[in-house]
């Protein structure tokens, strides 16, 4: 159990740091951001609807869509599919107010998901992979974040059309965060090998005449 706590410590903090690293220097993410042309006509205008904070998409099924049926409910798909087709269509994140762009609550935050994340590759490390080599341990954590980026990231991409930049950067950086934390993982969430045997049936056979 120490051997599981000490690795994903370990993983947890190089995660944070190549995530740091990856945003600060390789400016993986924020590449993928274009700047919203009339920025301050844009904020202005979002501003006079009074949005809470919030994801909101648009177009939209009209309120109460949920209850509707038959026919009604057939328009309805049909009015939203026209407008989507015709566009513009897309996805708005409503932050709250007065907060700081990175602030502790963030950096924290971010700090302690990657140290549960990385606690979990441990686990599965020491329970999943007794006897494998150092390399298929290592392969494993790097796999789980790829399986991370594909049940996310990637299906952000396909359903929410999130571009194919902002995907393809977010599955670099899985596999470069996740592939520096698997090296100290693999290295340490190892069971030791269990000790042979004692008791008859391990004794040495009786001397034959």
């Amino acid at each position: 159990m120490l051997r599981i706590l000490v690795a994903g410590l370990v993983g947890g903090v190089l995660v944070f740091c190549a995530c740091a690293f990856n945003h600060k220097y390789l400016n993986l993410e924020g590449r993928a951001f274009d700047k919203m042309p009339k920025d301050a006509e844009t904020r202005a205008f979002l501003a006079k609807q009074n949005l809470k904070p919030g994801l909101y998409r648009f177009p939209a099924l009209a309120e109460g869509h949920e209850k509707m049926s038959g026919d009604d409910l057939k328009k309805e798909q049909e009015r939203f599919a026209k407008a989507y087709k015709e566009g513009p269509s897309g996805i708005v994140v409503i932050e709250p107010t007065g907060e700081e762009p990175m602030g502790p609550q963030q950096l924290i935050a971010e700090f302690v998901t990657n140290l549960l994340a990385a606690l979990i590759a441990a686990w599965i490390v020491a329970n999943a992979s007794v006897g494998a080599t150092y390399f298929i341990r290592w392969v494993v954590v790097l796999n789980l974040g790829l399986f991370t980026w594909l049940c996310t990231s990637a299906s952000f991409g396909i359903w929410y059309r999130f571009p194919v930049e902002f995907i393809r950067v977010g599955l670099y950086g899985s596999l470069i965060e996740w592939g520096i934390a698997g090296l100290a993982i693999a290295a340490i969430a190892t069971q030791p090998d269990e000790a042979p045997a004692e008791g008859p049936a391990a004794a040495s056979p009786p001397a034959t005449t």
